[in-house]
C-alpha cells in the first residue's frame, strides 16, 4: 500500500529541489517527488488515496503559482475562478458529487488530452476517440497530444485530427505545469467561433496533463455541459475487480446514454500506416526461419520503472531474463526481441543477443529500417533484435503468435493487435495495480503477478518455468 500522507514539512523537503535555480536539480527533484509522493497515491487506484494526492498537488500549485515565472500559470487559474489551494479542492469535490451527465444533443467538437503515455493511450484514450466518432457521425474528435501517440491511435477517419501539444515527463516542476497552460490555450482555439447551437465538450480520460483532474480545461460556467471527466480510482470489492477499460466502457455508456452507438464496449486498437505494413511484409522473407517457425514478439522494457523487473540488484540481465530467453528459444522459439528505448534497456536486449549468437544460434537484426544479416553462418535464425520505432516494431508483431514481456508499452501494443499474450507485473504494492491495468484484446490473455522484489535465484527461475508453461499453453 502507499505511504502514509506525508506531513506539509515532509513534502516541502521534496519541495525545495523542484523550484531549485538548476534546471537539472529542478528535473531531479521533480522526478523524486512524483516518484516517492504522487505517483504511488494513484498507483493504489483507490479513491481515498485519489483525493490525497490531489490534496498534495493543490498544495504544489499553490506554491508553484507565486514564484514570477509561474505569471501565465497564475493568470489562468484566476481566470476560471481558482485564486487558491481551498478553490481547487472544492472544484474537485464538487465534480465528485455530481451524477454522470449525459453529453448534449448536438456537437460539433469533441476535444480529447492525451493519457500522455503511449500505452495509457493505446488502452483507454483510444477507446474513447473511437466512441467519439462512432455516437457524433458529423462532428470532428480533436486528440490533443504527441503526434506520435496520434499516429498509432488515429482512426481511418478525416473527422479525427491532431492539435500538437507535448508533456515534459522527465521534466522539472514548473516545466510539466506550464504545459496546462499549453493546453488551455489550445483548447480556447479549438472552440472560437462555433456555431451557436453547436456546442463542443471536453472529455478527459484522466490526462497526466491536468494532474489527476485537479486543473480545469473550461471556466467553471460551462464545465456542467463541457467537461466529462473520468476517474479510475474505485471504492468496494466489486470494482476493484474490473479493469480500467472495463470501467472506462462502463463510464462512457453512462455519458453517451442519449447517443446510439454500433459498437457500445469498444476496445484497444492499433493504427499501422499501409507503407508501414507493407515494410513489415518485406523484412522477414529473406530470413531463413526454419519450416513453420513459432515467431514470438519480446520487449524487456519497463518504461524507465527498474522497479517492474524481475531482477536481484538491478543487474543488465537477470537470472529471469536470461532464463526466459534461453527457455524460448530451447521450446523452439523465434524471437523478435525489441531493444526497447533508453541505454540500459538496449544493453539488456544487446546482452541477451549476443549469449544467443555464443550458443551457436542464427542471429539478425533489423535497425534502421534495413535487415542485417549476420555472418555467423548458423541457420536457421532465431533471434532477431530490432531497434527501431514503435510502429515498426507493431508490424513486425503482427507477423507473430505471441508475445512476452513486462507491464509495460508492448503488452498494450501485443492487445491492440488481438494478439496472445503473456505479461509480467512486478514492483506494485497492491495486487489491485495489476487488475486496473490489465492489457484488453481479442487474444488469449495471460497475467503473472510476481509481487515485490528483489527476488532470489530461486525465485526466479520459478516464474521464468510459469511463464514458459504459459507459453507452451498457448503455441
Amino acid at each position: 500500500m502507499p505511504a502514509p500522507f506525508p506531513a506539509w514539512e515532509v513534502l516541502d523537503s521534496y519541495l525545495g529541489p523542484t523550484l531549485s535555480a538548476d534546471p537539472g536539480q529542478a528535473r531531479q527533484g521533480t522526478q523524486r517527488l512524483f516518484r516517492d509522493l504522487i505517483e504511488p497515491l494513484g498507483d493504489s487506484f483507490l479513491v481515498r488515496d485519489r483525493r490525497l494526492q490531489q490534496q498534495l498537488l493543490a498544495r504544489i500549485v499553490s506554491r508553484v503559482r507565486g514564484l514570477p515565472e509561474a505569471l501565465s500559470f497564475h493568470e489562468r487559474l484566476s481566470r476560471m475562478g481558482l485564486e487558491d489551494e481551498e478553490a481547487l479542492l472544492a472544484r474537485i469535490q464538487r465534480l465528485s458529487q455530481r451524477e454522470t451527465p449525459a453529453l448534449p444533443q448536438r456537437i460539433e467538437r469533441l476535444l480529447v488530452p492525451s493519457r500522455v503515455t503511449l500505452g495509457a493511450d493505446l488502452l483507454l484514450t483510444v477507446v474513447v476517440v473511437r466512441t467519439c466518432l462512432d455516437a457524433f457521425p458529423d462532428a470532428e474528435i480533436v486528440f490533443l497530444g504527441s503526434r506520435k501517440n496520434a499516429g498509432l491511435i488515429a482512426a481511418e477517419s478525416r473527422r479525427f485530427r491532431i492539435r500538437e501539444l507535448s508533456y515534459p515527463r522527465r521534466g522539472s516542476l514548473l516545466e510539466r505545469l506550464s504545459t496546462w497552460v499549453d493546453l488551455v490555450d489550445a483548447v480556447r482555439e479549438e472552440t472560437l467561433g462555433l456555431v451557436a447551437g453547436r456546442d463542443f465538450v471536453v472529455i478527459n480520460p484522466d490526462s497526466r496533463f491536468l494532474q489527476s483532474g485537479l486543473l480545469p480545461l473550461v471556466p467553471a460556467g460551462r464545465e456542467a455541459r463541457s467537461y466529462f471527466g473520468w476517474d479510475p480510482s474505485v471504492s468496494g470489492r466489486e470494482t476493484e475487480e474490473r479493469s480500467q477499460l472495463e470501467d472506462l466502457n462502463r463510464w462512457l455508456g453512462e455519458i453517451f446514454r442519449s447517443h446510439p452507438r454500433r459498437n457500445p464496449l469498444q476496445g484497444p486498437s492499433l493504427h499501422l500506416e499501409a507503407s508501414v505494413r507493407g515494410w513489415a511484409k518485406e523484412m522477414l522473407p529473406p530470413l531463413d526461419l526454419g519450416r513453420e517457425p513459432a515467431l514470438v514478439g519480446m520487449n524487456l522494457g519497463v518504461g524507465g520503472n527498474p522497479d517492474k523487473r524481475i531482477h536481484r540488484d538491478r543487474e543488465t540481465v537477470s537470472e529471469f531474463e536470461r532464463l526466459l530467453v534461453t527457455g524460448l528459444l530451447d521450446q523452439g522459439a523465434t524471437l523478435v526481441l525489441d531493444a526497447g528505448l533508453g541505454a540500459d534497456e538496449l544493453e539488456r536486449a544487446r546482452q541477451l543477443y549476443l549469449e544467443t549468437r555464443e550458443r551457436g544460434l542464427g542471429t539478425a537484426r533489423i535497425a534502421g529500417g534495413r535487415l542485417l544479416q549476420d555472418d555467423s553462418g548458423s541457420s536457421p535464425v532465431r533471434l532477431i533484435l530490432f531497434q527501431g520505432p514503435v510502429a515498426e516494431f507493431g508490424a513486425l508483431l503482427q507477423k507473430c503468435r505471441i508475445y512476452v514481456g513486462y507491464d509495460s508499452l508492448g503488452q498494450h501494443l501485443a492487445a491492440a493487435l488481438n494478439l496472445d499474450l503473456i505479461t509480467v507485473f512486478g514492483g506494485h504494492a497492491t495486487p489491485l495495480f495489476a487488475r486496473r491495468w490489465r492489457p484488453g484484446g481479442g487474444g488469449r490473455i495471460r497475467v503473472v503477478e510476481s509481487g515485490p522484489g528483489p527476488f532470489d535465484t530461486p525465485r526466479q527461475a520459478e516464474l521464468a518455468d510459469k511463464i514458459l508453461a504459459e507459453v507452451r499453453s498457448l503455441l
